[in-house]
C-alpha cells in the first residue's frame, strides 16, 4: 500500500486534498461525534485495516476500512449535536487479454439501522455506493476542513471532479450501483431508512483488453443525532469474475486469485499472488538456486579417522 499524505491545498484553501503518491489507490477511515456546538471528538485513519474510533459523551463510532472493505458502526443513546462516519476506499486495476473484457464485481453488505432522530426532523442520510472511473484518479478532496462528510468528498478524473456520492452518468464513469435506490434530483442521490439490511451489490461494465480503471468503495452514515447504525457486520467486495481470455492486475499488487475469482488480499492475509507477483517468485528462486549449485561446498573435518 503507497504512502498517502494529507494535506491542505496551497491553490484554495477552503479544500481538504488527499493525495496518493500516485493517485491509484487509497484508504480512509473517519468517525466524529459532536455533542454540543464545538466540542466534538474525531478520529482519522489513513493505513489499510486500521480502526479510527472515537466516544464522547453518549455518542460512539467506529470505521474500519481496507480494499474492497468497508465496516461502519455509529450510536448515539441520548440525542446529541450531530455525528458522522466515512469508509471510503480506491484502488486502480488493469484490464488485460485480448479483445473486450467484461467485468463483474460482487459486494456483500448487511447491517442494521434502528429508528434515528426521534426529536430532530432532520433526515440521517447513509448508503454505499460502489463507482468504476475509467483510468485513473488524480487526487480525492473533500470540500471542507472539517469532518471529511461524505456528500463532500469528490475526486478528480478525466478533467471532472466525481462526488463520491450521488448520480453519475457521465464520462469518465463507466457504471455505478447503491445499496438503496438513487432519486434523480436529489442533492445527496438517496438514502437508506432504518431496517434490516443483507444485500448483494453487483456492478458490471466491459473495457477493451490495455484499459486501466479505479473501482471505488463508499459507506457513509450522515446527521445521526439519535439512534445506531451498525453496519460492522461489514461491506465487502467477495469477487470480481472476467470474461474468459481476460485478466486483472491491482496498482496495490493486492488482488488475489482463487477459483477463477478476483478478491483483494487482506492486510497480512494470505492469498494467491497475481501473474506479475509469481514471476517474481520464481525468479527468486532460479537466481537463489544458481547461486547455491555454483557455491563450493565445505564439507568441514571428516569424522572418520584415516
Amino acid at each position: 500500500m503507497k504512502k498517502l499524505t494529507l494535506f491542505v491545498s496551497l491553490a484554495s484553501a477552503s479544500f481538504l486534498q488527499l493525495q496518493p503518491a500516485s493517485a491509484a489507490s487509497l484508504i480512509l477511515s473517519q468517525v466524529e461525534v459532536e455533542v454540543s456546538p464545538g466540542i466534538s471528538n474525531r478520529s482519522t485513519s489513513m493505513s489499510a485495516g486500521a480502526v479510527a474510533t472515537t466516544v464522547l459523551g453518549s455518542g460512539q463510532g467506529q470505521v474500519q476500512t481496507d480494499l474492497g472493505l468497508n465496516k461502519v458502526f455509529l450510536s448515539a443513546t441520548s440525542n446529541i449535536e450531530n455525528s458522522y462516519a466515512t469508509s471510503i476506499w480506491a484502488e486502480t486495476l488493469t484490464v488485460s487479454g485480448f479483445g473486450l473484457v467484461t467485468i463483474t464485481h460482487n459486494l456483500q453488505i448487511d447491517g442494521t439501522a434502528t429508528p434515528f432522530n426521534p426529536i430532530d426532523s432532520e433526515d440521517v442520510n447513509f448508503n454505499y455506493y460502489l463507482k468504476a472511473v475509467s483510468g485513473n484518479i488524480s487526487s480525492f478532496v473533500a470540500d471542507s476542513q472539517d469532518a471529511l462528510r461524505f456528500e463532500d468528498t469528490f475526486f478528480h478524473a478525466g478533467g471532472r471532479d466525481i462526488f463520491v456520492d450521488g448520480f453519475d452518468d457521465i464520462s469518465p464513469v463507466l457504471a455505478s450501483v447503491s445499496l438503496c435506490p438513487l432519486t434523480d434530483g436529489e442533492e445527496d442521490g438517496g438514502t437508506c431508512g432504518s431496517g434490516t439490511f443483507n444485500s448483494n451489490i453487483q456492478l458490471s461494465f466491459t473495457l477493451a483488453a490495455g484499459s486501466t480503471y479505479t473501482l471505488v468503495g463508499g459507506l457513509t452514515i450522515e446527521d445521526l443525532k439519535f439512534g445506531t447504525l451498525d453496519f460492522f457486520n461489514t461491506a465487502r467486495l467477495t469477487g470480481i469474475s472476467v470474461s474468459p481470455g481476460g485478466s486483472l492486475s491491482s496498482e496495490s499488487g493486492r488482488l488475489g486469485l482463487n477459483n477463477g475469482v478476483y478478491a483483494f488480499v487482506p492486510v497480512g492475509g494470505n492469498g494467491v499472488p497475481e501473474t506479475s507477483s509469481w514471476a517474481m517468485l520464481l525468479a527468486g528462486f532460479l537466481i537463489s538456486g544458481l547461486f547455491l549449485r555454483g557455491k563450493p561446498k565445505d564439507y568441514g573435518e571428516s569424522a572418520v579417522a584415516p
